[in-house]
């Protein structure tokens, strides 16, 4: 998108338009997609050289299904077709076994403040230093659409900030930061 001429926020507007709009599709059928990172969004090339290229969100190892948070008020037969047809599908159902999806299928950067704390609490009651040794259970009542959205906050921010750490800032980071800031990018 930078190759045609566009300034960097049309181009965070843009990715971020694309990410935003895939997301609201998703939710709409109850899915979350529970590890939106920019290495979870690719870029599909444009059809013609006039338009813009789609990016695309990819990976939904994590995802999770919530007939709860479906859009009913479509009515449209061959819509409503597709959506009972993905809503019966296995593959949400059989994803994660017997004790339900945990954050353990989350990328730690991405997750929510809460979740990140609970996973962290309950390593630190188990006496476990390791990642792999306690991870605080998911359960789909609690499982919202605001898990997709702290993580493309964090996503934005990230490419605001020109950096994939933007909550870990030296001094030296913060005056380049507090620069772009003052003379508008």
């Amino acid at each position: 998108m930078k190759s045609n001429g566009d300034d960097t926020y049309t181009v965070i507007r843009d990715i971020m338009y694309n990410v935003l709009n895939g997301l609201k599709q998703i939710h709409e059928r109850g899915v979350t997609h529970r590890d939106i990172k920019p290495s979870n969004i690719v870029v599909r090339r444009s059809r013609s050289p006039t338009s813009r290229p789609m990016l695309k969100l990819v990976d939904f190892g994590s995802a999770m299904y919530s007939h709860k948070r479906r859009n009913n008020d479509n009515d449209n037969d061959d819509s409503n077709k597709r959506e009972e047809s993905f809503k019966s599908s296995t593959f949400f159902e059989n994803m994660y076994g017997l004790d339900g999806p945990t954050t353990y299928d989350m990328t730690e950067k991405y997750m929510p403040l809460d979740l990140r704390i609970q996973t962290l609490l309950l390593k630190v009651s188990n006496g476990k230093n390791s990642r792999d040794d306690a991870f605080v259970p998911v359960v789909s009542d609690e499982m919202t659409t605001s898990i997709d959205m702290w993580s493309t906050g964090i996503v934005l921010l990230e490419m605001i900030l020109g950096t994939d750490t933007p909550f870990q800032m030296n001094g030296k980071k913060r005056l380049k930061i507090k620069r772009r800031i003052l003379k508008g990018y």
